[in-house]
């Protein structure tokens, strides 16, 4: 019953929110993804407004809209209607997940504040992938736990299959992906110390190789079509670029100096192929790189830890309503990180789901070191930052309610949290 209401009350912000928005989108992201899907809805396969093939976006968002389109003509509105009912969705991802490695009422607290996160209900509205990576992930997470605690081969595959697609929605989740796989291979032989590795073994193949299909079927298509085998999108050299530039900080972001913007145009000249031009990126960012190591490893280390910063950074420093963004972020994310933070350190040893929640945080930290680092990059992992925050409360609020049981003390309260 309770569960119930969560998913109502978080199906319902959304929609209010989502429909209170102009019918139209606002960022340039967005433009291009719906661009790539009326192209794919129109028949002519996944092409530039110039009507060329490309790779430089991922396809994974594009092929969502697409189908949304389908059903119900380019509509940014039905796009945020479906988006508010994943959100939803993911509150449900978020309280199964949270029973398994928190239990059943702290994981009903993690729910309802997934249904009232403000940076996810924002999400809702953007036409950007972070709702849909927000829900893949989540899966994922769910079904791998699910495998190495059952055996279940089945929520291997369809994990795998998942991932493959949440990889396909933004690249930076391959990473983490496979520290997934080296996690199962652990886990399966601590969660069932008798039976024998290959059971790891096999279920971390058994993740693996849907994932490599899905992923290796998009890259056998650029490979064909573009003449070059990019493994997801041709975008990584221009933020690989753009965040080692001389001078840029981990807060940079995107916004560039007179000087980068006419570098970028240089290269850009040079080499109209998008393949080519993603090479030359890459390679004139390590020339930035090897030009000072010393910097580059401070940068990166200030980017890793810039992705976990307490409010958003505006593309713009004037952009209205950033205030209210700001506090928003800092009474939600920035009240529960200490709590996650707490929860990931208590349970390390013991539970072995705190154990990916690191893994996954620590990946998605070092890709975002090399490249470029914004909050909106940690969006679609936050709801496993919600979920360590929800068991860093329920520990914290069992060791009070233990300490005040010993003193003759009792607020009952307190023990809700223990299941």
């Amino acid at each position: 019953m309770i569960l119930s209401i969560v998913v109502l009350v978080a199906l319902a912000v959304r929609l209010i929110y989502a429909l209170s928005l102009e019918p139209r989108i606002f960022w340039f992201d967005g433009r291009e993804y719906s661009a790539l899907a009326e192209s794919i809805l129109g028949g002519a396969g996944y092409r530039n407004p110039e009507g060329l093939p490309t790779a430089f976006w991922p396809p994974g968002y594009p092929i969502l809209l697409a189908g949304i389109y389908a059903l119900s003509g380019v509509s940014v509105t039905a796009v945020r209607i479906v988006q508010s009912v994943l959100g939803a969705i993911l509150c449900l991802l978020v309280y199964a997940i949270a029973t398994r490695l928190i239990g059943r009422r702290p994981a009903i607290l993690a729910a309802a504040i997934t249904a009232l996160y403000p940076l996810l209900i924002y999400a809702a509205g953007a036409v950007y992938p972070v709702t849909l990576q927000a829900l893949l992930i989540a899966a994922v997470v769910l079904l791998v736990v699910q495998a190495v605690s059952t055996g279940g081969r089945a929520h291997a595959v369809a994990a795998g299959l998942l991932g493959g697609y949440a990889t396909l929605t933004a690249a930076s989740a391959l990473p983490a992906l496979g520290l997934v796989a080296v996690w199962i291979f652990f886990a399966s032989g601590r969660a069932r110390p008798a039976a024998n590795r290959r059971r790891g073994v096999t279920l971390a193949v058994l993740f693996l190789v849907p994932l490599m299909l899905v992923v290796g079927n998009w890259t056998v298509r650029n490979a064909r079509v573009m003449g070059s085998p990019v493994l997801v999108s041709a975008n990584g050299g221009g933020n690989f670029w753009l965040g080692n530039y001389p001078g840029v900080t981990a807060s940079t972001g995107n916004r560039m100096t007179p000087e980068m913007n006419a570098e970028r145009r240089a290269i850009t000249q040079q080499n109209p192929d998008e393949i080519a031009r993603d090479r030359a990126f890459y390679v004139r960012g390590m020339e930035h790189v090897k030009s000072d190591p010393g910097r580059f490893v401070m940068l990166s280390l200030s980017k890793a830890l810039n992705l976990w910063r307490l409010y958003p950074q505006p593309g713009t420093e004037d952009r209205p309503g950033h205030d209210l963004e700001r506090l928003a972020s800092i009474l939600s994310y920035g009240v529960l990180l200490p709590f996650a933070v707490a929860w990931v350190l208590f349970s390390l040893r013991r539970n072995t789901g705190a154990r990916l929640m690191l893994l996954i945080f620590l990946a998605h930290s070092a890709v975002h070191a090399l490249y470029i680092s914004k909050v909106r990059f940690r969006l679609p992992i936050d709801s496993l930052v919600i979920i360590a925050a929800a068991g860093g409360i329920a520990y914290l609020a069992g060791r009070a309610h233990d300490a005040l049981q010993k003193r003759g003390t009792r607020w009952s309260w307190l023990a809700w949290f223990v299941d």
